[in-house]
């Protein structure tokens, strides 16, 4: 049996699926946006990016109305990193070590942002998978 056509799939696979390094490496700069979004989206809503939902002001106001222009999102290598600044910090820490209003997530990577980053993960796929009927070498 002669399987010298099956080895030369699976090598021309291999040799492209070692190409992705790049492409993957290029993944938190694509995902940064949508993170940025979420985040807007948990702020406009006045809550948490864990969900919880924030006190109102005294004189009964949304709390942090606005303050998405506080919040940032950078990419690079492999971390995205999302910055606080200005009132956003008071929020977050407290003047006297007691949170008012908590922005970032406390315990981990809360449901809404890890979904968000899935269905960017899934929306652009690697290029070498990006073909109608599956791998170009699938059906030889």
């Amino acid at each position: 049996m002669d399987n010298s056509e099956c080895y030369a799939t699976l090598e021309t696979w291999i040799k492209e699926l070692q190409g992705t390094h790049d492409e993957i490496k290029k993944y938190p700069v694509k995902l940064a946006p949508l993170v940025k979004a979420e985040c807007d989206k948990s702020i406009a809503a006045g809550e948490s990016l864990d969900g919880d939902k924030w006190s109102p002001r005294k004189d009964g106001a949304q709390a942090l109305a606005g303050a998405q222009k506080n919040l940032s999102v950078t990419a690079n290598d492999n971390v995205i990193l999302i910055t606080i600044t200005g009132g956003l910090v008071y929020s977050q820490f407290g003047t006297r070590h007691q949170r008012r209003r908590s922005i970032l997530p406390i315990k981990g990577l809360p449901m809404k942002l890890g979904n968000a980053i899935a269905k960017g993960i899934v929306d652009m796929p690697l290029s070498w998978l990006n073909r109608a009927k599956g791998h170009k070498s699938f059906g030889k």
